[in-house]
């Protein structure tokens, strides 16, 4: 059966068209930030300043809670894509947890220059939401790979 639905093209072409629409419609109400993260020193060891980037975030979103914050978040570490998450929750409390447990974040406070991105999404449709963190990944993975291929000389 699903192979007899691939096989057509016509309902192919409409599917993927839909998709597009749909994608343009949640990017169109999106609403996307930058913010460089001030990394402190905190009990010997380097932190990045929640309370800073909490109210950073209430500031730039003009919301009452850090909390009510849901989305897509990039972290850059000297200007290289680190990470693409999806937050269908709390992107700030999502980040606040991955820098205490996850290891893999410690390389971004080796760093001076870390810098956030976060698209806010008011329509939260975790389908729709999966796919835009897909396609940004998509983008910057192709982005990278044509930096490095520039930088050594590669052909891709």
């Amino acid at each position: 059966m699903v192979k007899e639905y691939l096989e057509d093209k016509k309902l192919m072409k409409s599917i993927i068209a839909k998709y597009a629409c749909d994608l343009g419609r949640i990017w169109e109400k999106s609403h996307m930030e930058d913010f460089k993260l001030t990394i402190i020193n905190k009990n010997n060891s380097r932190s990045i300043d929640f309370k800073k980037l909490r109210n950073d975030l209430k500031s730039a979103y003009d919301i009452q809670r850090a909390h009510q914050l849901k989305g897509i978040y990039m972290l850059f570490k000297d200007g290289d894509l680190f990470i693409v998450g999806n937050s269908r929750e709390n992107i700030f409390k999502q980040l606040k947890t991955d820098f205490r447990k996850d290891e893999g974040f410690a390389q971004l406070l080796e760093s001076n220059d870390v810098r956030l991105t976060v698209i806010r999404m008011h329509d939260m449709d975790s389908i729709h939401n999966a796919r835009l963190e897909a396609v940004i990944t998509d983008i910057y993975t192709k982005l990278f790979k044509a930096k490095l291929a520039e930088q050594y000389e590669l052909k891709i």
